[in-house]
């Protein structure tokens, strides 16, 4: 019996359809509470909230609206992704299962204040696609059938079968005289099973269009990042010390900074680290990019966990047209390499 006519445990359907229809509610659920921050009860929540717990954390009824805006745009986009993987779990897609596994925490954390207890029950259906019977399922194991019973008349005694034996030699039955016997089949010859397939790069078929398009997606946007992070931190080096008066300047005009004494030589390092950290991510990226290409099933699950959580990140300037288009290209690596023609390219081949 082939992998893909494995029957879907009910297990399986469950948990599949429990994050489909949960993303769902956490989009729709995140861009609801987006919409009433600028209500009158939204601002009063927000003053409530600074007087009560934001006065120990410097954190005003304003600068909560901001943290809510961001936890909406994270979850929502969390909730289109997770609506995509929890439907190509439904297709039996282990990568898929994966990268769920990935983003639960994450999700939980982000959703959980935009969506209530939504996340919490679409955390315990990544968890029960972990357990039997659905595990059995995903690794393409049948489930075990039950024999059904045979009905034996009333008063009638079983009869021991008198089937002869598969072959000659076994011990127990002895074949009747003058019964023939198929002769045994011959051994595939090495590599016969594969002969008729197009071979390609890596003993593969011919590499989909969706894994070349990711790799050339990554590279050109992480190319873009590069030279975007270079030009900003060869301006900061540039100039430094105007660069720390501003920060300085920024930081005593916020009323929720005046008390923190916040050095702006300090945050100008934290800048720079973040700046060189981000040149690294991208690099690697194009590096990730060039092995998805060669057929590395590693690199593009790395690539894919990268893909996701760049997008979070560049989800922080959201109101800016640049990352934008970031964020629009990591979603797309991330959906293309875990389409199924993906998928089964980078499997390994099963031997005959």
């Amino acid at each position: 019996m082939s992998d893909k006519s494995l029957p879907r445990p009910p297990q399986a359907t469950f948990c599949g359809g429990a994050i489909l229809v949960g993303s769902v509610f956490v989009v729709l659920l995140a861009f609801g509470r987006m919409a009433s921050l600028g209500t009158i009860e939204a601002q009063e929540e927000a003053q409530l909230f600074a007087d009560s717990v934001g006065n120990g954390i410097g954190i005003d009824a304003e600068g909560w609206q901001t943290a809510m805006r961001v936890l909406c745009i994270i979850a929502g986009g969390l909730g289109v992704v997770t609506a995509y993987l929890g439907w190509r779990v439904l297709q039996r897609d282990r990568t898929a299962r994966l990268a769920l596994s990935v983003l639960a925490p994450i999700t939980l954390v982000t959703g959980i204040a935009v969506a209530d207890f939504v996340p919490a029950v679409m955390a315990v259906a990544v968890l029960l696609l972990w357990r039997q019977p659905t595990r059995d399922w995903f690794n393409g194991v049948a489930a075990p059938s039950r024999p059904k019973p045979t009905p034996v008349a009333a008063g009638s005694v079983p009869v021991p079968s008198t089937a002869p034996s598969q072959g000659p030699g076994r011990t127990g039955q002895v074949a009747p005289q003058g019964t023939s016997y198929p002769p045994p089949a011959p051994y595939a010859r090495p590599g016969g099973a594969h002969a008729a397939q197009p071979v390609g790069h890596g003993g593969r078929g011919a590499r989909p269009a969706t894994v070349l398009t990711a790799a050339v997606a990554t590279i050109v946007s992480s190319v873009v990042v590069i030279a975007m992070l270079a030009v900003a931190l060869l301006f900061i080096l540039g100039d430094r010390a105007s660069f720390e008066t501003d920060m300085e300047d920024e930081l005593s005009s916020q009323q929720a900074y005046q008390d923190l004494d916040i050095d702006g030589g300090v945050i100008t390092d934290v800048f720079i680290g973040l700046l060189a950290v981000f040149i690294v991510w991208a690099l690697l990226a194009i590096v990730l990019a060039v092995l998805t290409l060669r057929g590395s099933n590693a690199a593009r699950i790395t690539l894919v966990v990268s893909a996701i959580a760049a997008a979070l990140a560049s989800l922080v300037g959201v109101l800016v047209v640049v990352p934008l288009l970031i964020t629009a290209a990591c979603i797309t690596v991330a959906v293309l390499l875990l389409r199924g023609e993906a998928a089964a390219w980078f499997a390994p081949r099963q031997r005959s």
